[in-house]
């Protein structure tokens, strides 16, 4: 069944027991109702901030339950998100910021001097938890790159922000994969990798920072079955 990218978290919300589980970091864990819930509320906060459809809006958060309902709220509003880790410089933000030009900031730093932000701890009250209805992002995602010139640049996706539930899923994914992230949401693979494990109705177990010995507890707890390493992560857990 081909949906918008924002109807993810209701459409599984609607079929699967009331208890799932979505997306867990550490002890904090959101079934996928609360993950829709969430994400519907942040959404029309982002919009009375002033993100329309079209626009781009540059997430600066650590790997958490909230990025994602972040991201999901960013497909609401019929927008698309850009990643960029939390601790980037001023002068970096800076240059990424200039060639994106968002409509809103969330996260990130307070020397980013964004012209419209919104802070990582940003709870959003007094907004309905209902669907949002808005045209489908134009692009599902734009994340940064250094490049071979070390140059910052946006990488735009020029796939709209729609997916079949039905698969086949990116990557080589099995379909309602149970899904370790041991990576930083800022790089592409992570991103790419945890979002399509929730597309198709998996769950995402996410570690905040890397550890060897956790990974292969939360492998074993959860009954992972799909994860994206780079080599370095492999040698320590060996």
């Amino acid at each position: 069944m081909l949906i918008p990218i924002a109807d993810v978290p209701r459409w599984y919300a609607e079929r699967k027991p009331a208890d799932t589980i979505a997306v867990s970091h550490g002890d904090k864990a959101i079934t996928w109702q609360q993950l829709e819930r969430n994400a519907n509320r942040r959404a029309r906060a982002f919009a009375a901030k002033g993100v329309k459809p079209g626009d781009f809006v540059a997430i600066g958060l650590p790997n958490s339950n909230l990025f994602f309902e972040t991201t999901f709220a960013v497909w609401k509003c019929g927008a698309t998100p850009t990643s960029l880790t939390w601790r980037l410089p001023r002068g970096e933000a800076a240059a990424v910021l200039d060639i994106l030009r968002p409509s809103l900031v969330v996260g990130g730093q307070p020397d980013w001097n964004a012209p419209n932000s919104l802070p990582a701890d940003f709870v959003p009250e007094g907004v309905s938890d209902e669907p949002v209805t808005n045209p489908v992002a134009r692009y599902w995602k734009a994340m940064t790159s250094g490049g071979s010139t070390g140059r910052p640049k946006v990488i735009l996706d020029h796939r709209p922000a729609v997916i079949d539930t039905a698969g086949p899923a990116a990557v080589g994914m099995p379909l309602g994969a149970s899904l370790l992230n041991p990576g930083p949401l800022y790089h592409n693979a992570p991103f790419i990798a945890s979002h399509t494990a929730l597309f198709h109705g998996g769950r995402v177990t996410g570690l905040v920072k890397f550890d060897a010995e956790e990974t292969l507890r939360l492998i074993e707890a959860s009954r992972v079955q799909w994860v994206n390493f780079v080599p370095t992560m492999m040698h320590r857990i060996w």
